[in-house]
């Protein structure tokens, strides 16, 4: 018998997307829809395909942060099972208000987290790129919504990325608006510590969420894996092309572990049941293991909670040195003038790579402090990690899924 064909799902942006794949999972809920692949509608359409699953399941491409999109198959199992532990863990389900692109795997979350507990979602008004994130937008839509739950006692929360929490934040009505919320889930990438300082003044219930594609979104909560969810820490691969002509100091500044303390760290895989199945276009992908996905991302274990410290691929090579991305991005966040930063690779004909930094001023009056940093940088991790070009921006540039764009090609 012929297997067949992956249905796609063209989402648009806005609402109208949100409500087209609810409607597709509320009919896989009731085993009236096959595996279907969602597809963002300004994107060249993927590659047909002619597969069979064993069961349900959901093709979603990832964020595209370091390089092509891959497509992730992400059986319905591995969804509800994120979805389930994770209401779990916030106490109970309830209503969503879906702010992030549903072609990526946590608005996706959002909408079967929502139609479990019984509920429509609702959709922001510019969700998937329909229109910029405001805070004034945000509270249209969170308002009226906080009304209706509240006066049914049923809980409502809201997953958001750090620029867009960082608006809301700046208007204090806004913020106040969100503090109703039962819970806010912050993932996509790093929450910065004062952001999750300024929300917690404001009264906010953050909840700081880690994961991935592959493990069917965030799985680790404020740094505690989901119950079933493992987490291991793996020895990081050799490599030993370095010439070490260079103090390797950006390395040291990137694990920030004592190995004398018995910190445990290494490469992050998790294990569990919302491990999605693999890749669509590359079955034999190795960062799929018989205990899990290997995430790529450096952690360590303190105080029983997971800290994540970059990724290892944030190490490049500038001229045979080993340069870490990571530890350049700590320096810079350590003035006082720089409210957040970014450093991503750039090819270089003379080098090979080099690190480009973004970083966002505090006071966007201030002048212009790149000379300054530049020279930080050096003084701190060496020449050699010292960023050739730098750009003050008024926000990191992300991806359509609120990702910090990591590498540029």
């Amino acid at each position: 018998m012929t297997p067949p064909a992956l249905s796609r799902l063209l989402l648009p942006p806005g609402p109208a997307g949100v409500t087209r794949l609810a409607g597709a999972v509320r009919r896989m809920l009731a085993g009236t829809e096959s595996s279907l692949e969602v597809v963002p509608s300004d994107r060249p359409p993927p590659t047909n395909v002619t597969i069979g699953f064993d069961a349900p399941a959901i093709v979603v491409p990832t964020s595209g942060s370091t390089g092509a999109p891959r497509r992730v198959v992400l059986p319905l199992s591995a969804l509800l099972a994120s979805a389930d532990r994770g209401s779990a863990a916030l106490g109970q389900p309830g209503r969503w208000l879906t702010t992030i692109p549903v072609t990526g795997v946590g608005g996706v979350l959002t909408i079967v987290r929502s139609l479990r507990a019984g509920f429509d979602p609702v959709a922001w008004s510019g969700v998937g790129g329909a229109e910029p994130f405001t805070a004034a937008s945000f509270s249209a839509i969170a308002a009226p919504l906080l009304t209706t739950t509240q006066s049914a006692s049923v809980p409502v929360y809201v997953s958001l990325v750090p620029t867009q929490l960082r608006r809301i934040l700046a208007d204090p009505a806004t913020a106040a608006v969100l503090a109703e919320f039962t819970a806010v889930l912050v993932g996509g990438s790093r929450l910065p510590t004062d952001l999750r300082q300024a929300a917690e003044v404001a009264g906010v219930r953050v909840v700081a969420t880690y994961g991935a594609t592959e493990t069917a979104g965030g799985v680790v909560f404020d740094g505690k894996p989901l119950p079933d969810v493992t987490v291991t820490l793996e020895p990081e691969p050799a490599d030993d092309t370095d010439t070490g002509d260079e103090p390797n100091l950006g390395h040291e500044l990137d694990t920030g572990v004592d190995p004398e303390a018995g910190v445990e760290a290494g490469v992050i895989v998790i294990g569990g049941p919302t491990v999605a199945a693999g890749y669509l276009d590359d079955p034999h992908e190795t960062s799929f293991v018989p205990h899990g996905f290997r995430t790529g991302d450096r952690g360590e274990w303190r105080g029983g909670r997971l800290i994540v410290n970059g990724r290892i691929d944030d190490i490049i090579k500038v001229g045979g040195v080993k340069v870490s991305l990571n530890a350049i991005t700590n320096v810079l966040r350590s003035d006082p003038r720089v409210r957040d930063a970014h450093v991503i690779a750039r090819p270089s004909t003379e080098w090979g790579q080099v690190p480009h930094a973004f970083v966002v001023l505090r006071d966007p009056g201030t002048s212009d402090p790149s000379a300054d940093l530049i020279e930080a940088v050096g003084l701190a991790l060496g020449r050699r990690s010292q960023p050739p070009t730098m750009a003050v921006v008024p926000e990191i540039p992300v991806t359509a899924a609120g990702k910090p764009i990591r590498r540029e090609t």
